[in-house]
């Protein structure tokens, strides 16, 4: 409602939030510790954002100070205890401020996170955040406000208020010819009827115009993820069984505006589908990902914000899995959901569709009173709002039915839909399997201050494996990713007398294995280094070069010379741990002397045999030969 939030109303418990997607009990912060800070308004002038200057379906915007270290401490935490809920406070404009409780994070495919959880003091306010390479995106939606953080091109963070009313609705989606289908589509040799439909796997490709148009590569991948899981939180509030699994994203080049003044959607659209010359390597992607379905993000959209090819009972297949979404409403404005819905043979609201779905009941649905109306529906003859949830009568959104009764007259219910066409589409390509776990998994040498680990790769398909650690019992951590083929790993610079523990798992596209065993050993019992060996010597008139290799767990080293009369033992230089080398000058010529060296540390000294050596009696010079 942009209110300022009063931290002494009652807090309402993840646990009874309807949008978790795992329902378990989350040890909240307590509630008398602060929130964590995540965003601060900038007061000052400068940092204002400039109003009349504001795109199409940006009702204000106001600059913030990011506290990235928070989130990064967030992100952290949850992978020690994740049944823990942390508490956020983010300053959005003046006057509106959130507290977010966050319950849930994911990975990425780019090694980035997705932060997901509840606004408090909000009937259904919920928000996600994505972390891509250390830029941030959020989105935040309190029933019919919506709220975007982003990173401009000024690399400056903003909040932007969304206007869902000033973007154009998205266009009547286009009906496959079975026979053209047939003809210039590039199918997958993979057999269908494989998947169960709890997962359809999505790929996401974009031209440079709306890679550019984001403010580059990284806010360009959070928008993809912010728009996949905006659409499993949609699916979550209307009772949809599936949930998407992004698998691939990659640029493309794509001529968008190609001589004229603005996109042509049918013939992009048609670019993306069939084999015709000019982006034909998206089919490609699409067989080596096995992506069920492939949406493509453009820049434009100054006439429409996305289309897509309507499933029917009769005219649907693999080969028209496509849709293209404009970089500017896919999240928000839900336009990434409304085209891949057409995919899956949801229609528009019944007032404004121009024919049926792939069922009778499969319309979007306007509110009586037009207070709202669902992902599918174009706008209410008043205007409202676009909810983030999908026709079903038996969800309500401020107490009203989102949907009618699938056997009423006037039926809408794209949930049905959704769930009953979701084993089809799941199977437009059949889902790649994670690789095997491996086995056998031992330690190979032990030392005061490393372990070297080694085990049997099982797989043939592993993009690398992920080596993970656990010290005396506490968390496990991921500490290492090696190679493909690689199946050996040495943890240095460990304590001495302390347990590890450690299980590997292998990765590829498709996920992770199961986990090695777990290999549990302890490093050797505390004492001094090894002494410094083997020695070489340089020798020369005046000067001698040592060198060695460095050992383990020395503070320094020690050289001692054997001089006087009678002959004792004399310090003669103090040497930085990790050295390997020891210059000694301005010795006499022909002159015998005894050196020692020593490794030390908290622990002790441990001394290498005496080294006896004479200098050379005369310099020895090479000739030059010259050609």
């Amino acid at each position: 409602m942009g209110v300022t939030r009063n931290s002494n109303r009652k807090i309402i418990t993840a646990s009874l939030l309807l949008f978790i997607f795992v329902f378990s009990s989350f040890t909240v912060q307590a509630q008398t510790d602060p929130p964590i800070s995540i965003t601060k308004i900038f007061n000052d002038e400068k940092n204002k954002a400039t109003q009349p200057l504001l795109e199409r379906g940006k009702a204000a915007t106001q600059n913030v100070h990011l506290l990235s270290e928070n989130i990064e401490w967030i992100a952290e935490s949850f992978e020690n205890n994740k049944s823990e809920a942390y508490r956020a406070s983010f300053e959005l404009f003046e006057g509106v401020n959130y507290i977010a409780t966050f319950t849930r994070k994911e990975n990425t495919l780019e090694g980035g996170f997705i932060l997901s959880g509840s606004l408090e003091d909000t009937t259904e306010g919920y928000i996600t955040l994505v972390s891509t390479e250390g830029v941030v995106s959020a989105i935040l939606t309190d029933a019919d406000h919506l709220y975007q953080l982003q990173r401009n091109s000024e690399m400056q963070y903003q909040f932007v208020k969304i206007d869902q009313s000033s973007f154009p609705p998205e266009s009547e989606p286009l009906i496959p010819e079975t026979t053209t289908a047939t003809l210039n589509a590039e199918k997958s040799d993979t057999p269908l009827a494989m998947d169960s439909g709890g997962q359809i796997d999505v790929m996401v490709v974009y031209s440079d115009d709306a890679r550019a148009g984001a403010g580059g590569t990284a806010n360009m991948i959070n928008l993809i993820n912010l728009a996949v899981a905006e659409t499993n939180q949609g699916y979550q509030r209307s009772g949809i069984t599936h949930r998407f699994r992004l698998v691939h994203h990659e640029e493309v080049s794509y001529n968008e505006l190609n001589g004229g003044t603005s996109l042509d959607w049918v013939k992009t659209i048609d670019n993306l589908t069939f084999v015709d010359g000019v982006i034909d390597n998206v089919h490609t992607l699409r067989n080596t990902y096995a992506a069920d379905l492939v949406v493509m993000i453009v820049e434009d959209y100054r006439s429409t914000c996305g289309i897509g090819w309507l499933m029917t009972s009769s005219t649907m297949t693999e080969s028209h899995g496509f849709s293209v979404v404009s970089r500017n409403c896919a999240t928000g404005y839900y336009s990434f959901a409304h085209e891949t819905g057409h995919n899956m043979g949801a229609h528009h609201d019944r007032q404004n569709a121009s024919g049926s779905g792939y069922f009778s009941y499969s319309y979007g649905y306007w509110a009586p009173n037009y207070s709202f109306r669902t992902i599918m529906a174009y706008n209410c003859p008043t205007s409202c709002s676009r909810i983030n949830n999908w026709s079903n009568p038996q969800v309500t959104f401020n107490g009203i039915p989102t949907g009618v009764e699938s056997t009423a007259p006037g039926s809408a219910d794209n949930r049905l839909t959704l769930n009953n066409t979701a084993a089809q589409v799941a199977n437009f390509r059949q889902s790649l399997a994670p690789p095997s776990a491996p086995i056998n998994l031992i330690a190979t040498e032990t030392t005061m201050y490393s372990i070297s680990i080694a085990f049997n790769d099982t797989s043939s398909d592993e993009t690398g494996f992920k080596v993970e650690r656990s010290i005396n019992s506490q968390p496990w951590l991921q500490i290492a990713i090696l190679p493909d083929n690689v199946s050996t790993y040495s943890d240095l610079n460990l304590a001495c007398s302390q347990n590890y523990a450690y299980r590997v798992r292998a990765t590829n596209l498709q996920g992770d294995s199961d986990y090695s065993n777990t290999l549990s050993t302890t490093t050797q019992a505390c004492g001094p280094p090894a002494a410094p060996h083997p020695i070489q010597l340089s020798i020369a008139t005046t000067a001698v070069i040592f060198t060695w290799q460095d050992v383990e767990g020395e503070t320094a080293y020690l050289v001692e010379q054997l001089s006087g009369n009678p002959l004792v033992w004399s310090p003669l230089d103090t040497l930085p741990a990790n050295s390997t080398s020891y210059y000694l000058q301005n010795l006499t010529m022909d002159t015998a002397y005894t050196v020692r060296f020593a490794a030390e540390n908290s622990y002790g000294k441990t001394t290498g045999a005496p080294i006896s050596f004479t200098t050379m009696s005369k310099a020895i010079f090479l000739p030059m030969i010259t050609r």
